[in-house]
């Protein structure tokens, strides 16, 4: 479940948000799930430059993707009714 929630994440960003494939594999290429619990996505990159690089610059958009896919939302906008009262968390480690 918590690698499936990264790559539905990165589908989204690419998809919803517009960003390249080619930058999301530059970024997100070796990074793992570390653990998804609690409403909080934890993943780990092994370069310190590629975890800040996340944090500064996707932390947002991917909080947004992953609380949308929980949430039920469909590739084309639309949503299936099923509500998660409390956002989801990211952090980069």
């Amino acid at each position: 479940m918590a690698n499936n929630i990264l790559e539905m994440a990165l589908e989204l960003l690419e998809h919803e948000q517009k960003f390249l494939p080619s930058t999301l594999s530059a970024w997100f290429g070796d990074a793992t799930v570390v653990s998804f619990t609690d409403n909080r996505l934890v993943l780990h990159s092994p370069s310190d430059f590629k975890q800040k690089y996340i944090t500064d610059k996707f932390i947002e958009p991917l909080q947004n993707a992953v609380s949308a896919d929980r949430r039920g939302s469909d590739r084309c906008g639309g949503d299936r009714g099923i509500q998660h009262p409390r956002p989801v968390g990211v952090s980069v480690r």
